[in-house]
Parts: structure tokens; C-alpha cells; sequence
């Protein structure tokens, strides 16, 4: 089917005579010798022949990306009761240096699961070393525009100042703490909001400690801002100073023990501002929640009690090439009724009704990014 009649024609023509055809493109036959051979569906697209038209301002950062990418390849077959699927995304080795992005770093082994706790995963995110994908990040960004990492990371670190002062330093205080294997969670807990949870491991925790408690500090100094209360002194019969200082009533703060291991949080009622964080001898762990939090805590103790020791994650990772740079794994189950209350969820609902999970690995190469998945139905 198409919607252009010259289109079926040149097809009908072009079968029938000697000419061009894709099955006799070098560059497809190169990119599709790097994925199954025996698939049920194969997708294949070239950013050469394409173009991306998109309104303004959306084409500054769009437009140069695009010319970046040179070939796209996609590849679905059946795997018990569901579907593989790979892809290779193909980049101009010209304009796009990707040997410099290849991390020395060793394979992601998942050890973070350890502290992930099974019944209440909605999705994880894992990677080897965060602060390396950021800064890989910038480098692309970059390529594409001198101007646009220097332009992000400068957004961020306004963000970081805005939150905890300008003695907090971007490159000296944070990056240091993403260092390692991290585990980006969402979790839902039946009697608890949505939480967001940021794993990292680290190997000094002297270290550790003293950069979050840098952090508190600086939160604690400008909190005000979230937690503002005007505060009039009379200076003389007819001048007054008014200052916005902390109102100490909306200011919360907590250090309670999980398993031995002290849970600090930090809120301003009221307000989204606030979070808990817990550092044991090889992790820290963040959140928005107090629960999730405790909840990796109680599953880091008991392994058999976490989602890597979890039967239908075990099962779908060994479907999976075991060396990767980065893995994502989504319980869809929990995803829909976790979208149900939003806006998204009658629109979502029925696309993932019938699906269990999904988990799909990365992999880079010098000339593109490979994806690895499984996708599983009940």
C-alpha cells in the first residue's frame, strides 16, 4: 500500500528491470550483515536521502543531529512467548569522531539490582559510569554545535546553584558522585506516590559524606526561597526592613535508621523541594520518597528479596547479550496502572494491555549504537 501512485508504479517497474535495487545496496547489505538474518519484520532507513523539516527553534538542534546519523536498521523475530528485536543505528564517522565516546569502563553487571526491590519496580535504568554518558552527551552535543553543551551544562549548573548555593560546584561536588554503576528506578508503592530513586555505587565513603552533607548545607541555606515568611524590623518611627527569611514551621527534617543505616531527609511542606538520601559502605542512595529509600535498603540485606534475584527479570536478561554498556528494564503491568491516573493512560492503556516486560541493552561500536531487546506477553 501506498499513498502515492507513482510510487507503487516505480515499484512494479523496478522489479521487472535490470536497475538500483535496496537488496543490492552495499550499505544495506553491510548494516544487515550486523543483525538476524531469519526475522519476521526488517526496517531500514537512510538519513542521506531523508530530510527533517521542523518549525523554528526545534530545527537549530534537530537539523545538525540529523546530518550526523547515516543509516538506521531494525529487525523483529519470535522468542517464546514474545519477541527479540535489534537495531543498529549507523553514524557519520566524519562529522561524528565516535571512537572518543567508547569508555574504557568495564560492562554493566547489573550488581545494582541488588538494592532494587522486585514487587515495586515500575522501570530501571542501568549504566556502567553515569558521569562518563553525561560527558559523552556534551561531546555529541558539541559535534553538533560548539556552542550547545557549554549552553546545557551551564543550565544545569544554574539549576544546581538555584537548589544549593554557589559554593556547590558542578564539575568538583556533583560529578564526582556519578562515578560508578547507577541504577535510575521508578517505583510505585500501593500506599505512596510515585517515586523517582537514583542508586550510584562509590568505593570512599568518608568521601561520599562529606560531598551530601555540602549539599544539605547549601539546601538549608536556601530554602527560604521555597519556604518564604516576610519578616518586618522597625528601624526608626518611619522606616521599616522587610526580609524574606525561613518560616521554621514549614522546614522538616528527619534522620531515622532503615537496617542500621541512617535515612536522612530534608522537605518544605507545602512544596515539591525536598529529598532522602541514605549512604551505606558501597552505595548512595536518593529520592524523592523516604520509602524507596528504605526499600533498597531492606533489599540490599536480603538478596533473594530483590530484583536480581527476581525469576522474570533473571528470565528476560538471559534472553540478552550478557556485555553492555547500558540496560533498561520495564515491568508493563505496573507501568500502566502507574500511568492510569494520568493523562497519558487512557491513551497508553490499551497499547500495553496483554505486555509483561520489556528489557533491551546497549552497546556502542565505533560507528553507531547497537540495541539489543525482549519483549515478553503474557
Amino acid at each position: 500500500m501506498s499513498h502515492s501512485r507513482d510510487a507503487l508504479n516505480y515499484l512494479i517497474n523496478d522489479s521487472s528491470a535490470e536497475g538500483e535495487r535496496l537488496s543490492s545496496d552495499p550499505k544495506y547489505l553491510e548494516l544487515f550483515s550486523r543483525l538476524p538474518r531469519h526475522v519476521w519484520i526488517k526496517t531500514y532507513f537512510d538519513f542521506n536521502q531523508g530530510t527533517l523539516n521542523l518549525p523554528a527553534p526545534y530545527d537549530q538542534l534537530s537539523v545538525p543531529l540529523w546530518q550526523l546519523l547515516d543509516r538506521f536498521g531494525l529487525t523483529v523475530r519470535k522468542q517464546g512467548a514474545g519477541l527479540h528485536f535489534n537495531s543498529l543505528l549507523m553514524n557519520r564517522a566524519d562529522r561524528l569522531p565516535f571512537p572518543d565516546f567508547i569508555s574504557n569502563d568495564p560492562p554493566l553487571l547489573y550488581r545494582l539490582t541488588s538494592a532494587i526491590p522486585p514487587d515495586s519496580v515500575v522501570a530501571y535504568l542501568g549504566g556502567a559510569d553515569l558521569a562518563d554518558e553525561w560527558q559523552n552527551t556534551l561531546t555529541t552535543l558539541a559535534h553538533v554545535n560548539p556552542a550547545y553543551g557549554l549552553i546545557v551544562e551551564g543550565l544545569l549548573r544554574a539549576q544546581l546553584q538555584r537548589l544549593f548555593g554557589d559554593d556547590v560546584d558542578l564539575r568538583d561536588d556533583l560529578y564526582p558522585l556519578f562515578q560508578g554503576e547507577y541504577a535510575l528506578v521508578f517505583e510505585q508503592n500501593t500506599e505512596a506516590p510515585l517515586a523517582t530513586k537514583l542508586i550510584l555505587a562509590h568505593h570512599d565513603r568518608p568521601f561520599i559524606e562529606a560531598k551530601m552533607t555540602k549539599l544539605l548545607d547549601g539546601f538549608r541555606a536556601l530554602s527560604a526561597q521555597f519556604a518564604p515568611e516576610l519578616k518586618i524590623i522597625d528601624l526608626s518611627d518611619e522606616e521599616q526592613n522587610r526580609e524574606m527569611v525561613l518560616d521554621p514551621n514549614r522546614m522538616q527534617e528527619s534522620n531515622e535508621p532503615v537496617a542500621g543505616t541512617p535515612v536522612s531527609c530534608v522537605s518544605v511542606s507545602e512544596s515539591a523541594y525536598g529529598f532522602c538520601y541514605a549512604i551505606t559502605d558501597d552505595l548512595l542512595i536518593l529520592s524523592n520518597q523516604r520509602y524507596a529509600v528504605e526499600s533498597s535498603l531492606l533489599s540490599n540485606q536480603s538478596e533473594d528479596a530483590s530484583l536480581h534475584a527476581s525469576r522474570p527479570f533473571r528470565h528476560i536478561v538471559s534472553q540478552l547479550t550478557t556485555v553492555s554498556s547500558e540496560m533498561s528494564y520495564l515491568d508493563l503491568t505496573r507501568l500502566n496502572a502507574a500511568l492510569s491516573e494520568s493523562p497519558y493512560g487512557p491513551m497508553v492503556h490499551n497499547w500495553l494491555q496483554g505486555l509483561s516486560q520489556v528489557a533491551w541493552v546497549k552497546h556502542y561500536f565505533k560507528d553507531g549504537v547497537s540495541t539489543e531487546g525482549v519483549l515478553t506477553f503474557f
